[in-house]
């Protein structure tokens, strides 16, 4: 009975996290580049037991998260007016940057001009400079004019020689990148080797939707609750089997 009862309990918590990280995907449907969590699972030891024919048989102890996942498949790329919206058409990464040297991986493409005392540069909604392919900040200058980005990720502006190349990098095991939030990702050794993708196309003026499907989201998040519900009978049905049993022992 005691098993049976963390055997419930332990469900109840694991479809939890998987309900908080349905809700993280909802709440992001109309995010820039973000791509949806799922969880993967496993299951826990099981216990082995011996009847009173001494005939040994195993009970499971439920399931539990092994660990969460990113989808990194691609988004639709949406047409806008900005010319400082890009969009990657194929895998790979933004490269993007802190003043402290620290460096992130983003789909994201909403990026805007940030006026600082040491100049113009292009960051985005973290507030983190999008890099060039020499991993250095992209300087705009006040007479600059219009920006311009060819497919290849060269950039140029209306009114000056000064040019930047974006650069595009994948990993050789991408999804072993580490979540770290606000739709950003950190290297990890499990990532393997940083490769620059020319392969891909950058659009500008194009952003990649989010590759939520919120009618999937929702259909899963019914599927959860029910089975939490269920779990949560369970849990009544087990209280009131110990209390009967505890009656009866008086």
């Amino acid at each position: 009975m005691i098993n049976a009862y963390y055997t419930v309990s332990n469900s109840m918590m694991t479809q939890q996290k998987v309900v908080d990280a349905i809700a993280g995907n909802i709440a992001n449907v109309n995010t820039s580049g973000y791509k949806k969590v799922e969880a993967s699972f496993k299951d826990m030891l099981y216990s082995t037991l011996k009847g009173n024919s001494d005939e040994a048989y195993q009970l499971g102890n439920g399931i539990s998260i092994r660990t969460f996942e990113k989808d990194l498949s691609s988004g639709v790329l949406v047409k806008t007016d900005s010319l400082l919206d890009f969009a990657i058409d194929g895998k790979g990464f933004f490269k993007v940057g802190s003043n402290s040297g620290e460096m992130f991986y983003s789909r994201g493409g909403n990026f805007t001009i940030s006026v600082e005392p040491g100049g113009s540069f292009i960051t985005d909604g973290n507030g983190l400079y999008l890099l060039d392919e020499n991993n250095q900040k992209i300087k705009v200058e006040e007479e600059s004019g219009t920006i311009g980005l060819d497919n290849s990720g060269l950039m140029s502006f209306e009114n000056s020689d000064s040019t930047y190349q974006l650069q595009v990098v994948n990993f050789e095991n991408p999804g072993g990148l580490n979540m770290y939030g606000s739709n950003l990702f950190t290297y990890s050794q499990e990532a393997g080797k940083e490769i620059n993708n020319s392969d891909v196309k950058i659009m500008q003026s194009f952003t990649e939707n989010s590759n939520v499907n919120l009618a999937t989201e929702m259909t899963q998040l019914i599927k959860v609750q029910r089975l939490y519900e269920m779990n949560s009978k369970l849990v009544q049905v087990i209280d009131e089997i110990q209390g009967l049993a505890n009656r009866l022992r008086r």
